[in-house]
């Protein structure tokens, strides 16, 4: 009975010695794992600081940008002689020329170099300039041709170029007889430009004498200026009062 017993206590021990224990651990070694996470730490902690970076100069940036797009849009203005224009259209007053419109760049390539007045179209697409050709200040004493131009409103392309003299000259010297005889053209002063409501036609206030005397008889008139070119001359005559 005992060799029975000693022969089956031997069997489990046979039968354990075939099973196989498997290790529940990484294969890869303790320092391996470690390299691994420090290096997932180490691109984390590279990429989170960036957008807190950005949020926080963001409006540096943008300041920057705005700067740059800023000076292009004057650059390209300036070149277009539009800047020059609109600088002098804000620090301009109707009743006297201003000194300073000399200097733009887009009435000197036209021939107008003292501007008077300006006048945008009521649908806003043209604008029409009043001025003379010589800068300012004009001689005293001396007289001077006026001139009218038309531009587009967005490309600043010269549309119309009018010389209002010739057919107020021409009127004065039909209908009174102090400027019939002259060889000297009469004295045409012009302060302001406007346009019809309905924009088809452009009105040129002005004023004439026969010399630059103020006491001298002054006859004051309406140029209107049409789309299809016509020009309308209205005079109405002016006596000063005596002193």
């Amino acid at each position: 009975m005992s060799n029975s017993e000693h022969t089956g206590q031997e069997r489990p021990e046979e039968q354990d010695s075939g099973i196989e224990i498997i290790d529940l651990e990484p294969s890869e070694p303790t320092d391996t794992l470690d390299k691994i996470k420090r290096d997932l730490s180490a691109r984390v902690e590279k990429k989170l600081p960036a957008r807190p970076f950005l949020l926080k100069h963001g409006n540096v940036q943008l300041a920057v940008l705005s700067g740059i797009v800023l000076v292009g849009l004057i650059i390209m203005l300036s070149v277009s002689g539009v800047f020059s224009f609109l600088a002098s259209r804000v620090t301009h007053h109707p009743a006297s020329p201003s000194s300073g419109s000399s200097d733009v760049l887009l009435f000197e390539q036209n021939t107008l170099r003292c501007l008077a007045d300006t006048a945008w179209s009521p649908d806003n697409q043209q604008i029409a300039v009043l001025g003379y050709g010589v800068y300012c200040p004009q001689p005293q004493g001396q007289y001077v041709p006026g001139l009218v131009n038309v531009y587009d409103g967005h490309s600043a392309k010269l549309l119309a170029h009018v010389h209002p003299d010739t057919a107020i000259q021409s009127t004065l010297k039909k209908q009174f007889k102090q400027f019939a005889g002259k060889q000297a053209s009469p004295f045409i002063y012009y302060q302001n430009i406007l346009w019809s409501p309905d924009g088809q036609y452009l009105a040129v206030p002005f004023g004439a004498a026969s010399s630059p005397d103020p006491t001298a008889p002054r006859i004051d008139g309406v140029l209107l200026l049409g789309k299809d070119g016509k020009q309308h001359v209205f005079l109405r005559q002016e006596t000063p009062e005596e002193s």
